[in-house]
């Protein structure tokens, strides 16, 4: 199925003229614009708070996958310095991050 999760229509415009048909998409995925099926979001991005459309992954996490349904944080000791980043770089000795997120390395001293 090419990684896209099937259309379900919950309401038909048949028996509710004023409801709109409603797609339900799985988990990293959103509907196309007519609401005709589900996409996934591609890699380096993520699906929005309101799971509307597929956002850039913020400095500090990554979505290496595609269908990623939130951003991940870099892990302590890598970083990623742009949006929509698909994996996480390592610092460089003696450089190293302190916390999850981090969007640059910093020295320990």
């Amino acid at each position: 199925r090419n990684g896209i999760e099937p259309a379900v229509e919950a309401a038909s415009k048949d028996k509710h003229d004023e409801v709109e048909d409603c797609l339900y998409c799985g988990p990293g995925s959103v509907a196309l614009s007519d609401r005709t099926a589900c996409e996934p979001c591609g890699s380096g991005t993520a699906v929005s708070d309101d799971l509307s459309i597929c956002e850039p992954c913020p400095p500090g996490t990554h979505a290496k996958e595609e269908g990623t349904d939130q951003c991940k944080k870099c892990s302590i000791g890598r970083f990623a310095s742009n949006w929509a980043s698909i994996n996480c770089e390592a610092c460089q000795d003696p450089r190293t991050t302190t916390s999850d997120g981090a969007d640059r390395c910093g020295s320990l001293f």
